[in-house]
């Protein structure tokens, strides 16, 4: 027998002929999936949480959507560099008279 090939089958159940047809194919092997991702449109179900966890995921959450830009971070070390020098002239100047 070859792939794509008929069987008939011929059954008799309470008295009744019935006629079956099975057409033959190639079956896939079914393949491993160790590491599994699952789905976007699936969610998975949570635990709950205690409040600890809560108040946790609720600073990830701020500093995620609060986050600074780099430049922005370079821009402000800039001016805390210049503040600390003004103060430290200012206070060298102080100690001379």
């Amino acid at each position: 027998m070859k792939e794509d090939d008929s069987i008939k089958l011929t059954l008799t159940r309470d008295k009744q002929n019935m006629t079956l047809e099975y057409k033959l194919t190639k079956i896939e092997k079914p393949k491993k999936h160790f590491m599994q991702q699952p789905k976007k449109d699936e969610k998975k179900p949570e635990l709950k949480k205690s409040r600890q966890q809560q108040r946790e995921q609720k600073e990830r959450e701020f500093k995620k959507f609060h986050a600074i830009p780099p430049e922005r971070k370079e821009m402000i070390e800039k001016i805390r560099e210049r503040l600390l020098k003004n103060m430290k002239s200012r206070a060298r100047n102080r100690r001379v008279r």
